[in-house]
């Protein structure tokens, strides 16, 4: 579906392991965000935008999902995927918004 709105990838994801984010040690993921999105407050995150999460303090951001009701709200969700399991539309509760580390719009959204 991508391919058919965008016409191509905006850049090729490099090789995918289990530990690609700790290897580095550095935010890969929000380094790739911030050259397609723009950076925003996750206090200001509303339905249409991303947050990236991290697992757990140490870690550097490693997944994603997209705000389908405002990170204000008490009943914000989000639509993301997660090993095994399948695309779902989920609450933004207390254990993933304890790790909500960064948020972004898309361009001229």
């Amino acid at each position: 579906m991508f391919r058919e709105v965008a016409a191509t990838e905006p850049e090729a994801p490099p090789p995918y392991s289990r530990d690609w984010a700790e290897r580095s040690g550095r935010e890969t993921l929000r380094e790739a965000a911030e050259r397609h999105l723009v950076a925003i407050d996750i206090v200001e995150a509303r339905e249409g935008d991303v947050i990236l999460f991290a697992y757990d303090r140490a870690s550097p951001a490693k997944h994603c999902a997209i705000l389908t009701a405002s990170i204000q709200l008490a009943d914000a969700r989000m639509i993301h995927a997660h090993d095994r399991l399948p695309v779902a539309e989920v609450a933004v509760a207390g254990w993933w918004r304890r790790r909500a580390r960064y948020a972004f719009s898309f361009p001229d959204a």
